[in-house]
């Protein structure tokens, strides 16, 4: 992770965590979704609309 953040974020927890993972992606990065061991995660939908992020699911 550069001081523009990370391009990819794998997220296997989810929950809690997934906000705050999510302020870590680089401008233009992605979000990969593979599971909910934290719960279901809620995160604001202005996060990925700031840094032009996509949200994968699998």
């Amino acid at each position: 992770m550069g001081a523009a953040g990370a391009d990819v974020i794998v997220d296997p927890v989810g929950g809690f965590l997934a906000k705050p993972v999510m302020r870590c992606a680089a401008e233009g990065g992605g979000y990969l979704i593979l599971g909910f061991t934290a719960g279901i995660a809620s995160p604001s939908m202005n996060l990925p609309l700031q840094k032009s992020c996509d949200i994968l699911c699998n």
